[in-house]
């Protein structure tokens, strides 16, 4: 079976990044894979419960307002 993979590269402050990992390896997750659900979620194609897309999204959304407040700095 051949690879349909893409690898998707984006710039994200450093410390933000690290933060992001620590967060979802304390979670028992990567942030790779949350990235994943949150891109199949958004296009409705949730490959995850419910729940769990749902705290991801929260993470997100969260992360997504940290970022905008380093930017606006």
């Amino acid at each position: 079976m051949q690879d349909t993979s893409t690898l998707a590269t984006f710039r994200i402050d450093a410390d933000t990044w690290k933060e992001f990992k620590d967060a979802a390896q304390a979670q028992g997750t990567t942030a790779s894979a949350l990235l994943k659900g949150f891109v199949s979620s958004y296009l409705g194609h949730p490959t995850e419960p419910a729940s769990r897309l749902d705290a991801i999204a929260g993470e997100l959304s969260e992360l997504s307002r940290r970022l905008g407040e380093l930017s606006a700095a």
